[in-house]
């Protein structure tokens, strides 16, 4: 999500983003399949047994993913406009390894 501010500046200079690529809708629908597929693994690694049980706290930071992915459907390319959105995706991406990571030191 962090790329989609700046499309334009990566468009003018030859970079390929997946926002320059394919576009800001596309790249909401990527978005979201990694959401889904990161909240699916961490599921299914502790239905399995290869997380501990107190690795589902790893899923908590799902919630700020879910309020970044409203934005950026929201504002698209302006999303840059509205950092609440971009800073919820930062939190997510921060969190979640973290909780992740505590949850099998401590398991």
């Amino acid at each position: 999500l962090n790329q989609y501010p700046d499309i334009e500046a990566d468009a003018s200079v030859g970079r390929k983003t997946l926002p320059v690529v394919f576009g800001a809708a596309a790249s909401n629908v990527v978005y979201a399949l990694f959401m889904v597929a990161s909240g699916a693994t961490i599921l299914f690694l502790r239905v399995t047994g290869y997380l501990p049980d107190f690795g589902i706290i790893a899923l908590l930071p799902i919630g700020f993913s879910l309020f970044a992915l409203t934005g950026v459907m929201k504002y698209a390319a302006n999303i840059g406009r509205h950092p609440l959105y971009l800073g919820a995706n930062v939190v997510a991406a921060i969190l979640t390894p973290l909780l992740l990571g505590i949850a099998l030191v401590s398991g």
